[in-house]
Formats: structure tokens, sequence, C-alpha cells
């Protein structure tokens, strides 16, 4: 599957930040505002940390969404469309790539995948 969740993954930041350094990524800690994102896909895998707030991943290939909470571990691959649903939330995120070498937009619009 190309996203899972884990949930109970983790109780503290820095075992998250191990986590993410163990396999040679980069560890990012910043807050998400609320939103509900447009599809879209990444073209990086990443580890996701939820630490506050909750996030709802929806696919648009309309397999079953999830909820993850604070203590939740998500695994995301590339070039997956999909949507976030949000009040809000602050993570950890691993990113498989160097966040100075990341192509913008993060957030490819869905109509893009089949050019990519």
């Amino acid at each position: 599957m190309p996203f899972t969740i884990t949930p109970a993954a983790f109780e503290a930041e820095a075992e998250a930040v191990r986590e993410i350094e163990t396999r040679g990524w980069h560890a990012i800690t910043f807050p998400a505002p609320a939103e509900v994102s447009e599809w879209h896909w990444h073209d990086f895998e990443a580890l996701i940390f939820m630490l506050d707030g909750t996030m709802t991943i929806e696919f648009e290939d309309g397999r079953d969404s999830f909820a993850c909470a604070p203590g939740c571990r998500i695994e995301t691959a590339d070039r997956v469309v999909h949507r976030e649903v949000t009040d809000g939330y602050r993570a950890v995120f691993g990113l498989s790539v160097d966040p100075a070498k990341l192509t913008m937009p993060i957030n490819k619009p869905a109509e893009e995948l089949a050019r990519a």
C-alpha cells in the first residue's frame, strides 16, 4: 500500500527524528494550517509523525481514507494522488530528499501526474 498508518507508533518527537535520521532522510518539524488541500501528489517519499492535531488523508481513486492523530506514524509513497483534510496539526516530516532540493510546488497538481 502506498500510504500506511501506524497508530501509537511513538511517544516523543526525539523518537521520530531518530527514526528519520536512521533512514538517512531529512527531518523537519512544522505546523500545518487548517485546510482541505486540492488533489495532488509528491515527487518524494515521506514519513510523517503526528505531534498535535489530526490529519485525514483521502485518495482520489476512492480507496478508504484514514485519520492520523498524535502518536501516529504515516509512511507515504511518491506519485499517489491524495488530499489532506485538517483543522491544523504539527508534525515531524521525514523527507527522502534534501528539503533544499525539493521541486516546487511541493503539492503537484493531480492532472500533471500523467506528464511526470
